[in-house]
């Protein structure tokens, strides 16, 4: 087995088994149950179903990641789900494989080194989410931009195209527009980035003939001026930055083709702008005891040492934008794939310099260890996929769930906590709050479920017609009620989470 084949393998399995280890999310749930009524009944739903604090028209957002999510659970449930999130995963190593083999022209253990990286980096955000897709189609991007690096212009037509997938499946799509515009100012103003040297040991320094002879100045000028320039400056490929500037505009085109353009255009920008992600502890900074903060700098590091002693330039642009996704992702946790992907062309291309391509040559034995790692990490992965129920809905207090279904208050209105709305949308309970954060945080529903739940303000669930509390026992909300007059406890789980299921008393209504 030669080296170019036992390499993708290895992070094609790698990349698998950490996908199949995140079936479950508190997220998952609602984008399961969307899907699967958008596949029952074939229309968006004009407002925010199986929730009853909120009742005003809302795009049907992230729709076509709802569409293939609830197809896969349909077709196989959480094992179905997890099949396909490997080969999503299978998919993105792959993509990621070949962008790195182009930049480190060939070096296919460079690009290797650069890949499995990355991929460890990538594990921290490889959730059961819409933004795993979004994640696909990122990678996708890198690798058309470094095909037409390498001189074929023709994929940047895929790119508008893939731009109306990105806008339907997740609102990460303006990120996507980072590196176009990157590609496309390097195109026209390829400034190039290097540490200088000593004057004595560049082109400065006078050889051959001109050796130990006194130089005008105007000659030193000029030498001066060649060296600066081909040091800083490459020539300006127009008709390739013409392509990118096309495309760019062509993927912000693409963006019309949504269920209504004004509101997915505006979406990912008022994200950011209402501070809705404090809610999130996603959004957080990377905490420095997680593994990828560590890897982050890694990776960063490894970056800027080739790059003080690398001998070729490099563009000046592409590194001020890895900087700049860098700091982003540390500051949030969720944006750490947007660093990662985006930087593993760069890293395979300095790590080529200093790698040596030699290696790997005796074919046998890497076909001995391709069936090694596909022995312990495709083992590993299918006793996964045995209990992938089990893993999917660990995160939620499903018997707690079960005994307020068993009591039949399931369809009356209730107050729950956060994670866990997500599992109550997918068995079709109305909830008070859930992951569907945006319409609640603009209602004013987010204000009211941190008030209760901290200052535990049962009186003005009472007053709303609150009949079942879903808490957990740890909460100043629990420890209230085990005072309050008209509640009893129905259920308390055993599992970790902690559930406690509380039901107003009939008289007490």
């Amino acid at each position: 087995m030669k080296k170019e084949v036992l390499i993708p393998l290895m992070a094609a399995l790698l990349a698998a088994k950490f996908a199949i280890d995140h079936v479950g999310d508190v997220d998952l749930f609602w984008h399961l149950r969307l899907g699967l009524d958008l596949l029952t009944s074939g229309a968006f739903a004009e407002k925010p179903p199986y929730t009853w604090t909120f009742d005003a028209p809302w795009p049907a957002f992230d729709w076509l990641s709802q569409l293939v999510m609830g197809g896969a659970f349909k077709i196989g449930g959480y094992l179905g789900l997890a099949l396909g999130k490997a080969f999503l995963a299978i998919a993105i190593a792959l993509c990621l494989y070949r962008a790195a083999l182009l930049r480190a022209n060939g070096n296919a253990r460079a690009a290797g080194l650069a890949l499995f990286l990355t991929i460890f980096l990538l594990a921290a955000n490889f959730s059961s989410r819409p933004l795993f897709l979004a994640h696909c189609l990122l990678a996708l991007e890198i690798l058309i931009l470094e095909e037409a690096r390498s001189g074929r212009r023709w994929p940047l037509a895929l790119l508008p195209p893939m731009f109306v997938l990105w806008g339907n499946l997740h609102g990460s799509w303006p990120f996507g527009l980072g590196p176009i515009a990157v590609f496309t100012a390097e195109c026209l103003a390829p400034l190039r980035f290097k540490f200088w040297r000593p004057i004595a040991l560049d082109a400065l320094t006078p050889t051959g003939s001109d050796a130990g002879q006194d130089k005008p100045p105007g000659d030193l000028i000029e030498r001066a001026r060649r060296w600066v320039v081909s040091r800083a400056f490459v020539p300006a490929n127009p008709l390739l930055a013409l392509s990118g500037a096309l495309a760019f505009v062509g993927c912000l085109l693409a963006q019309l083709c949504t269920p209504d353009p004004a509101r997915f255009i505006a979406r990912p920008f008022q994200w950011i702008g209402q501070n809705t992600e404090v809610w999130m502890t996603e959004w957080a900074a990377v905490p420095a005891d997680h593994p990828a903060f560590w890897l982050l700098w890694l990776a960063f590091g490894l970056i800027a040492l080739a790059l003080i002693r690398g001998r070729r330039p490099r563009s000046l642009i592409e590194v001020i934008f890895v900087a700049l996704t860098f700091a982003m992702a540390l500051a949030k946790f969720r944006l750490i794939t947007c660093f990662a992907i985006p930087a593993l062309p760069l890293l395979a291309g300095l790590l080529s310099e200093r790698v040596s391509p030699e290696g790997f040559q005796n074919r046998r034995a890497n076909a001995a260890l391709a069936c090694v790692s596909a022995l312990l990490l495709g083992g590993v992965s299918c006793l996964n996929l045995a209990r992938a129920d089990e893993l999917a809905e660990g995160v939620v207090p499903r018997s707690a769930v079960d005994a307020l279904e068993q009591s039949g208050r399931s369809q009356e209105r209730g107050f729950n906590y956060f994670d866990w709305g997500g599992y109550l949308v997918l068995r079709q309970i109305p909830t008070f709050v859930d992951g569907r954060l945006e319409p609640f945080e603009a209602n004013g529903t987010l204000g009211d479920y941190m008030r209760v739940e901290h200052e535990a303000d049962i009186a003005w669930l009472e007053n709303r017609g609150v009949t079942w509390i879903l808490t957990r026992a740890d909460l100043p909300l629990a420890q209230a009620l085990l005072r309050r007059d008209g509640w009893s406890l129905a259920h308390k789980s055993q599992d970790e989470s902690g559930a406690e299921l509380w039901l107003r008393e009939v008289s007490s209504r």
